[in-house]
């Protein structure tokens, strides 16, 4: 039986995020052949043919300034799709948020995700709730929903290294707590109230890490005149390469995702691929982990709740359990986690 050919879209070999990278890998070791991307959407009715067309983040083709600019980018997405199918190549659409992180024009984007639904011959999702939230929101068809969890990252940024040597290469103290933000730093993230309540945490052994690049001044300067406030505020304003990804979360002690509306999270599994317990609101991705030692709940996701989980940190921490920690290693697997949707490819 020839194996399925899977077209990418979005380019894996240009995407920072390694997320395309790491499926892909598992994809490959279980029979399905990954072609090249054309460096246009526009091309791929052009390209040679495949039998699945896999969208990621497809919200990027019709992202514009102004709202008859996204219309007619839709309306150029959805004519390309259909002459892609028109082809006999099927759809393979992963959602990775039901609307993009700045969205602009919700209405236009929930009319996208309905179109996506009725093109796609498959969608893969990374939990169960966003399957069931796509059947009841869009009408999409259960059966062609396919839940793979998110994989952790494996050895992409390099493997673990002792906790002691990761702080002395950042300048940490050996004897204090250290919780790390890491990713672009947006403000829809919350980072500006997760400062807010290191700020009113009485522990002076705590350290608040952010890591990543701003998206703007303004969120520089205050996350700098918070720095000047307290010095627990510990701050790596700029994009972090992949070599030092691994020593920031070995530095750390916890991960928090202080965003109060993320939909699947890939920081989320980076932290876990490095077995730091994770603090997070339990909604859509993150409650998943709701019920293990390692994922404490920021419910309700209010800056005096976060303050107080701060200032419990050591008593949350003692009572983590290594051994399910480890398992993540075992159950998020991409190759493991990529048989069912190889599987679904091959039908």
């Amino acid at each position: 039986m020839r194996a399925p050919r899977l077209l990418p879209w979005p380019d894996p070999r240009r995407k920072e995020n390694p997320y395309q990278k790491v499926v892909y890998a598992g994809l490959t070791a279980n029979g399905i052949r990954i072609r090249r991307t054309p460096p246009l959407f526009s091309l791929i009715p052009f390209a040679p043919s495949s039998d699945w067309l896999h969208l990621n983040w497809p919200e990027t083709l019709f992202a514009a300034r102004d709202s008859a600019g996204r219309e007619r980018k839709l309306a150029r997405f959805v004519h390309t799709v259909r002459r892609v199918k028109r082809r006999g190549t099927k759809i393979l659409w992963t959602m990775h948020n039901e609307f993009p992180h700045e969205e602009v024009d919700a209405d236009l984007h929930r009319g996208a995700n309905a179109r996506l639904c009725e093109l796609s011959d498959l969608i893969h999702v990374h939990f169960p709730q966003a399957a069931e939230h796509l059947a009841l929101e869009y009408r999409a068809d259960p059966d062609a929903i396919h839940v793979m969890p998110h994989p952790h990252y494996g050895d992409y940024y390099g493997e673990p290294i002792p906790k002691r040597r990761a702080r002395a290469e950042i300048g940490i103290d050996e004897d204090v707590r250290v919780v790390l933000i890491f990713g672009y730093l947006r403000r829809y993230k919350g980072i500006e109230s997760a400062v807010e309540s290191l700020l009113g945490a009485r522990n002076d052994r705590l350290r608040l890490l952010i890591a990543g690049k701003p998206e703007d001044d303004a969120l520089v300067n205050v996350l700098r005149s918070a720095r000047e406030e307290d010095r627990r505020l510990i701050l790596r304003l700029s994009r972090i390469p992949d070599s030092e990804v691994a020593p920031l979360f070995a530095a750390a002690d916890a991960f928090l995702l202080p965003s109060r509306r993320s939909f699947t999270s890939g920081s989320l599994m980076l932290a876990l691929t490095y077995g730091l317990p994770v603090i997070a609101v339990p909604r859509n991705h993150a409650s998943t982990f709701l019920g293990t030692s390692f994922f404490q709940p920021w419910e309700p996701p209010t800056t005096d709740n976060l303050t107080a989980l701060l200032e419990a940190l050591d008593d949350w921490l003692a009572g983590v359990r290594v051994e399910e920690l480890e398992r993540v290693r075992a159950e998020f697997d991409a190759e493991r986690l990529s048989e069912g949707l190889s599987d679904r490819l091959r039908r």
